[in-house]
């Protein structure tokens, strides 16, 4: 154990003295606490961690603390900390391309605190999405390459948020890439990001995933809802799923914090969770049967919006999850509405298809729904797949609707070609109107 020199000259120093306190947080260097962390804003929350700082060492980045006695007599041992800088120091806004901003990063990479680095992959995920923005650099592969092992390489001490930040914006990245379509040029944006964050049959996405799982499964209860929403949604979204050696998942840990805590989570939070463990393909049929009691007995739907209420039931269609009381409650949420114009294209798609393939039969929901779209100027924005879903639905359900398979086909009629259409899309489009 390190020792300061305060304690070998018999005395102590304060904790409060490290001229970084307030941006920091303290970690234990022990394998045996290696869980253990304390967030540090002053003296008097680190002692509300029932710590009594003892001293700081010799390089003034360790100091031992130790437990508060609960009981008179009773010795607790000493644990040994080490600070880890929190405060941003380099500012990674206003690059004007993805190129520059890792440019940027990695010239200051020996300088870039753990919040630094949060920020960088949400920029690179902001970049993704824009249009004419995404250029690089001929060294930029290189230059991500030793952002990525640097993160890897301090995520097993990101603080609960910062880690739920970056594991955000890798699966957002990933999921941008992999999605995008089409042969990817090895030159461009997301060739580079894939040739960096997934690789050849996936073997970076699996290092990187299995990172932040070791990173975020000894802290799970430090997360609060938000943030424990955020970390799943993530892990839904890339879609891995790590299994240990007893044979459960990440998303089985997830589920032990996750229940005990149902009835305090917020709507977004809870529909984003489920959609999660279904997009993912993780069963978990104890989470999805107490969400619903949930949602059900204390009337949670009401708070429910537009989105919250598409996620939450494709998440049970698609997860093959049966509860009929909770399928009826939200179609008789969505029924009393006004109206249905805070619905995207998507969410209406999603909604049908759900009760479709749950065989969940509700007439007045899938009328609703038909009428809503018949009412509506146009259907520009409608994707294919939107369009393809909702016929798809109303032929799968039985619950055909004239006027509204008329507007479907003469929208597709009216545009200039099918392309947009996938094969899957197109032959169910035309399976539909054949069965309706």
């Amino acid at each position: 154990m390190i020792s300061s020199r305060a304690t070998q000259r018999g005395g102590s120093a304060d904790v409060s003295a490290h001229p970084a306190f307030a941006t920091c947080i303290a970690i234990a260097t022990q394998p045996r606490f290696a869980s253990r962390r304390v967030e540090a804003i002053g003296l008097s929350r680190l002692r509300a961690f029932g710590l009594r700082p003892i001293s700081v060492a010799v390089n003034g980045d360790i100091f031992q603390a130790q437990e508060k006695c609960l009981r008179p007599g009773v010795p607790r041992p000493l644990v040994q900390y080490r600070w880890v800088n929190m405060a941003p120091k380099v500012r990674l806004d206003g690059c004007s391309s993805l190129g520059d901003l890792i440019q940027k990063a990695h010239e200051h990479l020996e300088a870039l605190s753990i919040r630094d680095i949060a920020a960088f992959w949400t920029e690179v995920s902001k970049f993704l999405r824009g249009r004419n923005q995404t250029s690089t650099q001929n060294n930029s592969g290189a230059q991500l390459k030793e952002i990525l092992l640097r993160t890897l390489q301090w995520i097993g001490e990101f603080p609960f948020r910062d880690l739920t930040q970056t594991t955000l914006a890798l699966a957002k990245i990933i999921s941008q890439v992999e999605n995008s379509g089409g042969r990817i040029h090895k030159d461009s944006a997301h060739g580079l990001l894939h040739d960096r964050l997934i690789g050849n049959r996936a073997q970076h996405k699996q290092l990187i995933f299995e990172e932040l799982v070791a990173a975020s499964m000894p802290i799970l209860h430090e997360f609060d809802e938000r943030h424990l929403s955020n970390l799943i949604y993530a892990f839904g979204l890339a879609k891995y799923v790590r299994v240990f050696e007893d044979e459960s998942t990440n998303f089985d840990e997830f589920a032990i914090e996750i229940i005990p805590r149902l009835k305090v989570f917020e709507p977004r939070h809870l529909s984003n969770i489920l959609w999660a463990y279904a997009n993912a393909g993780a069963i978990n049929h104890e989470l999805f049967a107490n969400a619903a009691d949930i949602v059900i007995g204390t009337n949670q739907i009401r708070g429910f919006n537009s989105q919250d209420m598409s996620n939450m039931i494709w998440a049970y269609a698609s997860a093959k999850e049966q509860h009929k009381e909770l399928f009826e409650a939200v179609a008789d949420r969505i029924f009393y509405l006004d109206s249905l114009r805070a619905f995207k294209p998507q969410s209406l798609s999603n909604i049908v298809w759900a009760y479709a393939t749950a065989s969940e039969s509700h007439p007045k929901l899938f009328k609703k729904v038909a009428h809503h779209i018949v009412q509506l100027d146009s259907l520009r924005p409608f994707k294919p797949q939107d369009l393809s879903n909702i016929v798809w639905a109303y032929a799968t359900a039985r619950k055909s609707n004239k006027k509204m398979f008329k507007k479907v086909a003469n929208h597709i009629v009216q545009l200039d070609d099918l392309r947009a259409f996938s094969p899957q899309s197109l032959a169910n489009t035309v399976w539909a109107y054949a069965t309706a």
